[in-house]
């Protein structure tokens, strides 16, 4: 495993899921400055970056990563990203505006995280529900 990590800010998110790969596009696109490593979430750098959480809390969110290595998940995660693209950036401060901001976002990443599949009739290949049981 090769501990050498891209330079800048990484993110990290479930290449088996087409939701999650559909919008990694969109992010990339949005990405004009190159300011954002997109990576999968079963990659040598994010067994570097994220070694330090379990496998289930790694599959289960995406991951933003900062160049000082910390750690940004969930619905933080996703606005941290997003305030990093030119396009959404004011959209992200409009929204940071909002009272519980963190809470809403957090419950919006959880509402279609728990979804991601059904768009693509089921595609995400991350199944929790073996591993709880045993």
């Amino acid at each position: 495993m090769s501990n050498r990590l891209p330079v800048g800010y990484r993110f990290y998110w479930d290449d088996h899921c087409k939701l999650c790969n559909s919008l990694k596009r969109l992010g990339v696109a949005l990405d004009w400055s190159k300011r954002v490593a997109f990576l999968p979430l079963l990659s040598d750098p994010a067994d570097v970056d994220l070694g330090h959480i379990t496998f289930e809390e790694r599959m289960a969110s995406s991951h933003l990563v900062d160049p000082q290595g910390r750690v940004y998940s969930r619905g933080e995660g996703i606005l941290k990203l997003a305030s990093l693209l030119p396009l959404t950036a004011p959209f992200v401060f409009l929204f940071r505006l909002l009272p519980k901001h963190q809470v809403i976002a957090d419950k919006l990443y959880g509402l279609v995280s728990s979804h991601r599949g059904v768009p693509y009739g089921g595609s995400c290949k991350v199944d929790f529900s073996e591993s709880a049981e045993q």
